[in-house]
């Protein structure tokens, strides 16, 4: 195990220590918020309680993943704007599980 854990990944912690049932994961690509500090974990903890607020549910039922470039912070404006058109085009279907890994294809030659 790593020593040093990112900003969505001490979230988890925190919330998969109290709970072990979530209802929502929010997955960025693009930004790793990885060796990002105090701020990336705070913006860890912005969009946690965006996501949660869209979807009607409490923060603590949401995780959230990030894969991309280390070293750099999510880009907040863009990421936090897009939280209810994201939680308004969500679906349960085949196609939408193929576009959501498609979404979250960075530097990968293959879908997540």
């Amino acid at each position: 195990q790593n020593v040093v854990a990112a900003a969505p990944v001490q979230y988890c912690k925190e919330v998969l220590g109290k709970t072990d049932t979530v209802k929502a994961v929010l997955v960025n690509a693009g930004q790793a918020n990885a060796a990002t500090g105090s701020q990336g974990l705070q913006d860890a903890l912005d969009c946690a309680e965006k996501a949660a607020a869209s979807l009607g549910i409490g923060r603590d039922e949401v995780l959230l993943e990030s894969t991309g470039v280390i070293g750099q912070r999510i880009k907040m404006d863009a990421l936090l704007g897009h939280i209810p058109q994201l939680v308004e085009s969500l679906g349960s279907g085949a196609e939408d599980a193929r576009k959501a890994a498609e979404a979250i294809t960075t530097t990968d030659l293959v879908s997540k």
